[in-house]
Protein backbone atom coordinates (compact mmCIF):
# COMPACT_ATOMS: atom_id res chain seq x y z
CA UNK A 1 0.00 0.00 0.00
CA UNK A 2 1.10 3.53 -0.70
CA UNK A 3 1.65 6.08 2.06
CA UNK A 4 -1.51 7.98 1.11
CA UNK A 5 -3.55 4.78 1.24
CA UNK A 6 -2.12 3.76 4.61
CA UNK A 7 -2.82 7.24 5.98
CA UNK A 8 -6.42 7.19 4.75
CA UNK A 9 -6.92 3.69 6.18
CA UNK A 10 -5.48 4.72 9.56
CA UNK A 11 -7.67 7.82 9.68
CA UNK A 12 -10.69 5.70 8.78
CA UNK A 13 -9.99 3.21 11.57
CA UNK A 14 -9.42 6.06 14.04
CA UNK A 15 -12.71 7.74 13.14
CA UNK A 16 -14.54 4.41 13.48
CA UNK A 17 -13.02 3.96 16.95
CA UNK A 18 -14.06 7.50 17.90
CA UNK A 19 -17.63 6.95 16.65
CA UNK A 20 -18.03 3.71 18.61
CA UNK A 21 -16.52 5.34 21.70
CA UNK A 22 -18.81 8.36 21.60
CA UNK A 23 -22.10 6.95 20.33
CA UNK A 24 -23.29 4.25 22.72
CA UNK A 25 -26.71 3.22 23.95
CA UNK A 26 -29.51 5.34 22.56
CA UNK A 27 -27.17 7.38 20.35
CA UNK A 28 -25.80 4.21 18.71
CA UNK A 29 -28.03 4.93 15.68
CA UNK A 30 -25.60 7.72 14.80
CA UNK A 31 -22.96 5.06 14.14
CA UNK A 32 -25.17 3.80 11.30
CA UNK A 33 -25.02 7.29 9.83
CA UNK A 34 -21.37 8.16 10.33
CA UNK A 35 -19.43 4.91 10.00
CA UNK A 36 -20.55 4.09 6.43
CA UNK A 37 -19.75 7.69 5.48
CA UNK A 38 -16.33 7.44 7.11
CA UNK A 39 -15.70 4.19 5.23
CA UNK A 40 -17.00 5.71 2.00
CA UNK A 41 -14.84 8.82 2.13
CA UNK A 42 -11.83 6.95 3.48
CA UNK A 43 -11.93 4.03 1.06
CA UNK A 44 -13.63 5.31 -2.10
CA UNK A 45 -10.60 5.38 -4.39
CA UNK A 46 -8.97 2.22 -3.07
CA UNK A 47 -8.59 -0.93 -5.11
CA UNK A 48 -10.84 -3.81 -4.08
CA UNK A 49 -7.94 -5.66 -2.43
CA UNK A 50 -7.10 -2.62 -0.29
CA UNK A 51 -10.78 -2.04 0.53
CA UNK A 52 -11.08 -5.64 1.74
CA UNK A 53 -7.89 -5.32 3.81
CA UNK A 54 -9.11 -2.16 5.56
CA UNK A 55 -12.57 -3.68 6.08
CA UNK A 56 -11.05 -6.76 7.71
CA UNK A 57 -8.84 -4.52 9.84
CA UNK A 58 -11.92 -2.52 10.93
CA UNK A 59 -13.76 -5.72 11.82
CA UNK A 60 -10.82 -7.08 13.83
CA UNK A 61 -10.34 -3.71 15.48
CA UNK A 62 -13.98 -3.56 16.52
CA UNK A 63 -13.96 -7.20 17.62
CA UNK A 64 -11.14 -6.38 20.04
CA UNK A 65 -12.69 -3.21 21.48
CA UNK A 66 -16.44 -3.42 20.75
CA UNK A 67 -17.40 -7.10 20.54
CA UNK A 68 -21.16 -6.59 20.55
CA UNK A 69 -20.89 -4.20 17.58
CA UNK A 70 -19.06 -6.65 15.30
CA UNK A 71 -22.17 -7.62 13.33
CA UNK A 72 -23.11 -3.98 12.90
CA UNK A 73 -19.60 -3.26 11.58
CA UNK A 74 -20.16 -5.86 8.89
CA UNK A 75 -23.49 -4.17 8.06
CA UNK A 76 -21.83 -0.73 7.97
CA UNK A 77 -19.10 -2.01 5.67
CA UNK A 78 -21.76 -3.44 3.36
CA UNK A 79 -23.62 -0.12 3.36
CA UNK A 80 -20.36 1.71 2.55
CA UNK A 81 -19.75 -0.70 -0.32
CA UNK A 82 -23.28 -0.03 -1.57
CA UNK A 83 -22.66 3.73 -1.35
CA UNK A 84 -19.51 3.32 -3.44
CA UNK A 85 -21.35 1.14 -5.95
CA UNK A 86 -24.26 3.59 -6.22
CA UNK A 87 -21.83 6.44 -6.82
CA UNK A 88 -19.93 4.53 -9.51
CA UNK A 89 -23.10 3.48 -11.32
CA UNK A 90 -24.54 7.02 -11.11
CA UNK A 91 -28.13 5.99 -10.51
CA UNK A 92 -30.64 8.76 -10.06
CA UNK A 93 -31.07 10.33 -6.65
CA UNK A 94 -34.47 8.74 -6.03
CA UNK A 95 -33.40 5.22 -7.00
CA UNK A 96 -30.22 5.52 -4.93
CA UNK A 97 -32.20 6.60 -1.86
CA UNK A 98 -34.75 3.81 -2.38
CA UNK A 99 -32.10 1.09 -2.75
CA UNK A 100 -30.11 2.40 0.20
CA UNK A 101 -33.23 2.70 2.39
CA UNK A 102 -34.18 -0.93 1.83
CA UNK A 103 -30.58 -2.08 2.28
CA UNK A 104 -30.20 -0.19 5.56
CA UNK A 105 -33.56 -1.38 6.92
CA UNK A 106 -32.80 -5.01 6.06
CA UNK A 107 -29.23 -4.80 7.38
CA UNK A 108 -30.52 -3.33 10.66
CA UNK A 109 -32.97 -6.18 11.05
CA UNK A 110 -30.33 -8.82 10.26
CA UNK A 111 -27.74 -7.18 12.52
CA UNK A 112 -30.20 -6.84 15.40
CA UNK A 113 -31.38 -10.43 15.00
CA UNK A 114 -27.84 -11.82 14.82
CA UNK A 115 -26.71 -9.71 17.79
CA UNK A 116 -29.68 -10.98 19.80
CA UNK A 117 -28.88 -14.56 18.83
CA UNK A 118 -25.10 -14.48 19.35
CA UNK A 119 -24.77 -12.17 22.35
CA UNK A 120 -28.11 -12.81 24.05
CA UNK A 121 -29.32 -9.24 23.85
CA UNK A 122 -33.03 -8.68 23.42
CA UNK A 123 -33.05 -5.57 21.30
CA UNK A 124 -35.56 -6.88 18.73
CA UNK A 125 -37.87 -8.10 21.47
CA UNK A 126 -37.76 -4.75 23.27
CA UNK A 127 -38.39 -2.75 20.11
CA UNK A 128 -41.31 -4.93 19.06
CA UNK A 129 -42.73 -4.80 22.58
CA UNK A 130 -42.44 -0.99 22.62
CA UNK A 131 -44.49 -0.97 19.41
CA UNK A 132 -47.22 -3.09 20.99
CA UNK A 133 -46.14 -6.29 19.28
CA UNK A 134 -46.97 -4.87 15.85
CA UNK A 135 -44.51 -6.32 13.32
CA UNK A 136 -45.70 -3.99 10.57
CA UNK A 137 -44.92 -0.98 12.76
CA UNK A 138 -41.51 -2.50 13.50
CA UNK A 139 -40.84 -2.95 9.78
CA UNK A 140 -41.92 0.64 9.13
CA UNK A 141 -39.67 1.85 11.96
CA UNK A 142 -36.67 0.12 10.39
CA UNK A 143 -37.53 1.52 6.97
CA UNK A 144 -38.00 5.04 8.39
CA UNK A 145 -34.61 4.82 10.08
CA UNK A 146 -33.16 3.58 6.80
CA UNK A 147 -34.80 6.42 4.88
CA UNK A 148 -33.53 9.09 7.26
CA UNK A 149 -30.01 7.69 7.22
CA UNK A 150 -29.95 7.18 3.45
CA UNK A 151 -31.18 10.74 2.80
CA UNK A 152 -28.45 12.19 5.00
CA UNK A 153 -25.75 9.94 3.55
CA UNK A 154 -26.67 10.62 -0.09
CA UNK A 155 -26.87 14.36 0.66
CA UNK A 156 -23.49 14.32 2.42
CA UNK A 157 -21.87 12.50 -0.48
CA UNK A 158 -23.44 14.91 -2.94
CA UNK A 159 -22.40 18.00 -0.94
CA UNK A 160 -18.95 16.96 0.28
CA UNK A 161 -17.90 14.23 -2.13
CA UNK A 162 -16.09 16.38 -4.66
CA UNK A 163 -14.18 18.18 -1.90
CA UNK A 164 -13.12 15.02 -0.07
CA UNK A 165 -11.96 12.91 -3.03
CA UNK A 166 -8.41 14.21 -3.14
Amino acid sequence: MKTKTITRAAMTLTLIFICFSIFKGTTNILNALFIPLVLYFGLFKLKSREFIAVTIAAMLFCFIFFKVQIIFVLAYCSIALLLIWLNIKSYGWLLSVALLTVAIGVSFFIALTMTDFIFGTQINFMLIRMLGGNLIAYSLLLLCEGLLISLIQISAIWKFGSRMMV
